[in-house]
């Protein structure tokens, strides 16, 4: 997976330091505390050491999503390897003025091609809760097709998956 690329209208870059300001409002707003969860991080510094625990973390690749105009960071993709699945995982937040631009379908898209183009991805799956409609109706629309149900800790995710085109 290449570090950096662009699309029509968006640059994304894998997470750095640089975006701290962006990870403490992002993870703070109601949706991804709604649907992703609380992770606790409440000031830049903590921000900071959220940003180090990614970056370290090999399984583990955030993309801050910039739109090219402006330069503003508009939200995030992430491809996670989680231990509970087969696949790495495709995930997405967005802040909440840059939603329904489509921003995340531009942003998702461009990752979810590169990952299927590389030979070491045959899928690429992806966890949502049923309540987050936004969420699903993107992964449909980026044509992940929902497979399962599964339940990990005490929380039950729906799973979605697409296969290389």
């Amino acid at each position: 997976m290449q570090p950096k690329f662009t699309t029509e209208r968006l640059y994304l870059h894998l997470l750095d330091k640089a975006d701290a300001a962006f990870i403490l409002e992002i993870l703070n707003t109601p949706d991804f505390l709604s649907y992703i969860g609380d992770r606790k991080v409440r000031n830049s510094r903590e921000a900071l050491l959220y940003i180090e625990k990614i970056s370290q973390d090999p399984a583990t690749t955030f993309y801050t999503v910039k739109t090219r105009d402006d330069g503003i960071t508009a939200g995030m993709v992430s491809v996670i390897k989680r231990p509970y699945l087969e696949h790495y995982d495709i995930g997405f937040a967005f802040l909440p003025d840059y939603m329904k631009k489509g921003y995340a379908y531009e942003a998702s898209i461009a990752v979810l091609k590169k990952l299927l183009d590389s030979p070491e991805h045959e899928c690429i799956l992806a966890t949502v809760v049923e309540k987050n409609i936004k969420s699903i109706r993107l992964l449909e629309k980026l044509g992940l097709q929902k497979i399962d149900t599964i339940e990990v800790g005490n929380h039950d995710y729906l799973l979605y998956r697409i296969n290389k085109l």
